[in-house]
């Protein structure tokens, strides 16, 4: 687990207790609290964009990608306890802003900028709810536990971390057209690309499409489309695009074929969208690609 100084998605987990900061809802209503939730559940609210503040070294916005709201000091107070919640963008808002620096490897304390106080989890408590508050401390990790956080990263930029993944990879680094290196892509679980599939109808239409009038290597197309669409209606934050590649190419019998491919834990996976089936190889018996898009 690491952070980096450019910008991306992160689970924000803490260091000694498995639960990781989260929305007590998804309401994009202002003052709503930030509180620790389990790891082990795979909830959207659960993920944050962290970009830097330009010109202050150490210095992020963090907001949550569902709520698109801004992780906020509540008044800027310096109090213990003072509640961390979400809240809309303003200027100059300087309890908007928080200083995040390792205090030891793989571990980080977040500090609010107008308060000097730390991003703490109340009590060290485990149960799903517990507040995150303001709370005195300073950056010696042995100091609070409690204040101790790790970053869990959901995303790559093409041109960055994800850049060997893709060129060393066979079938996709010789043949992948890239139009947005530069661009944040937030990479999701297989779990959660496998219902995007099935709730977008796909796994229920392969009866019904007719070979006569459907190219089976659309599919590709229209499930990117479903993967775009399910991402629009999630979530309220921008500034960045879910990965969802499509590769073509040939099988053995010199038929024309086409699949999705996303990364995740720094490798490639293919998608078959007409069976919902995932493939760590080459999706096709024989396959030769011939262009790579995302």
């Amino acid at each position: 687990m690491s952070f980096s100084a450019d910008s991306g998605v992160y689970y924000i987990e803490h260091a000694h207790v498995p639960v990781r900061m989260a929305m007590s809802t998804d309401s994009s209503n202002p003052s709503v609290p930030v509180v620790g939730w389990s790891v082990n559940d795979d909830i959207l609210d659960h993920m944050w964009l962290i970009t830097p503040v330009s010109g202050e070294k150490n210095t992020y916005h963090i907001r949550n990608l569902v709520t698109g709201t801004y992780m906020d000091l509540d008044r800027g107070s310096s109090g213990d306890g003072a509640a961390i919640t979400g809240y809309y963008p303003w200027e100059p808002a300087e309890n908007q802003k928080w200083i995040v620096k390792q205090v030891k490897e793989g571990i980080w304390k977040i500090q609010n900028k107008k308060s000097k106080t730390f991003a703490d989890l109340l009590n060290g408590g485990s149960a799903n709810g517990t507040k995150i508050v303001g709370w005195k401390g300073d950056w010696d990790y042995k100091s609070s536990d409690r204040q101790n956080w790790t970053f869990n990263r959901q995303s790559g930029i093409i041109d960055g971390d994800m850049k060997d993944i893709i060129t060393y990879n066979q079938l996709i680094g010789q043949n992948v057209q890239s139009f947005a290196p530069n661009r944040i892509y937030l990479t999701l679980s297989k779990d959660r690309l496998r219902e995007i599939w099935r709730y977008s109808g796909l796994q229920d239409n392969s009866s019904r499409r007719r070979p006569d009038v459907f190219d089976e290597d659309a599919l590709s197309f229209v499930y990117k489309s479903e993967v775009a669409k399910w991402g629009n209606s999630q979530f309220k934050a921008d500034r960045f695009t879910i990965f969802c590649g499509v590769i073509y190419g040939s099988d053995s019998q010199g038929g024309r074929c086409a699949c999705n491919w996303v990364i995740k834990d720094r490798k490639i996976i293919f998608f078959d969208p007409s069976t919902g089936a995932f493939s760590d190889d080459a999706p096709f018996k024989g396959f030769s690609p011939s262009l790579a898009i995302f």
